[in-house]
């Protein structure tokens, strides 16, 4: 049973309790996450000595951080950069040690001094995760605010019945 008096729908109880935006939720995080990655993929794109490959790579990786790491709302800047720089190091060693390499037809790169020569890459990687956990974090606030305030402007104000 429905316990929303009539003519209200669910929506209309959904912006009353939470000041949602107008804007999905998802499709939101996915356009922070895609303008965040690109934006910091400067870095990246030197790590993997291609424009397109960094771009999509970087417009990739900042949508799939953002959905993972949505709960970290409280944390701070440092907390976010250093939680997305830890995940650098991975994602050289994936891709650049060893995807990039065998797309080429070549063995995969991780004896030592394989490793060294890659080892500029691997700064690039951390500047880009170090730079994109603080942009995600302050451009999704950001944009909750923004969102949100333009919401309760743009509706007018609710009446509230009086029981009877």
């Amino acid at each position: 049973m429905n316990s929303s008096p009539p003519g209200i729908t669910s929506k209309e109880k959904q912006n009353r309790r939470g000041e949602r935006s107008p804007i999905k939720p998802i499709v939101r995080r996915a356009l922070i996450g895609l303008l965040c990655g690109t934006a910091s993929s400067i870095f990246l794109c030197s790590a993997v000595r291609s424009v397109g490959l960094g771009l999509f790579l970087g417009s990739l990786l900042g949508i799939a951080q953002i959905f993972a790491f949505f709960d970290l709302e409280s944390g701070s800047a440092i907390d976010r950069a250093m939680t997305c720089a830890a995940l650098g190091l991975p994602f050289w060693a994936t891709i650049n040690l060893i995807l990039l390499p065998m797309a080429a037809g070549q063995m995969p790169q991780w004896t030592a001094g394989d490793m060294r020569s890659l080892f500029p890459a691997l700064i690039g990687w951390l500047l880009f995760s170090s730079f994109l956990g603080p942009c995600l974090g302050r451009l999704d606030a950001s944009a909750n605010t923004f969102l949100v305030q333009s919401h309760r402007a743009a509706r007018p104000p609710l009446r509230r019945r009086r029981p009877r």
